[in-house]
């Protein structure tokens, strides 16, 4: 009879660690996929944000390239860049990103913007990421000084 019992015991300890070995892998499954989001979440913010200061240079090489495309902007006003515009037409966005440009005209400055936004989204809200550079105009050149915060 004390046999059984202890049979009895050595079940239950066993049953016991079983569900606590199971406990502790679902919890490391939790884990490891909580840092999978986080990480195509990263990857996602950072490929349009890439996407849209890509946008930003391409616009910025073609008003260095031909200074006058700004001479039509007015002054602070929130300028949309048609890409037909500035010749940029054909330059196709990233797979499944839909992409903007906008310009600031300020005196001697110009201020542009560029906007990409996940265009496969299927959560409640837009994905999106929004970067701003600064141009100046020396002599009858604009030169990029670089990104605004």
């Amino acid at each position: 009879m004390a046999s059984n019992r202890q049979e009895g015991a050595v079940s239950l300890v066993l049953l016991c660690m079983l569900m606590v070995v199971t406990a502790l892998s679902f919890g490391l499954l939790y884990f490891v996929r909580a840092g999978q989001q986080a990480n195509a979440g990263y990857e996602e913010e950072t490929r349009l944000r890439l996407a849209a200061e890509s946008m930003v240079e391409l616009v910025a090489l073609r008003i260095e390239a031909d200074p006058q495309l700004p001479a039509r902007w007015r002054d602070d006003m929130v300028m949309d860049i048609k890409l037909e515009a500035v010749d940029l037409a054909a330059v196709k966005p990233p797979e499944g990103v839909a992409w903007k440009a906008g310009g600031i005209k300020r005196k001697d400055k110009l201020y542009l913007l560029g906007y990409a936004k996940n265009s496969r989204n299927t959560k409640p809200w837009e994905e999106g990421r929004l970067v701003k550079g600064e141009m100046q105009k020396v002599g009858e050149h604009y030169v990029w000084l670089g990104w605004v915060p």
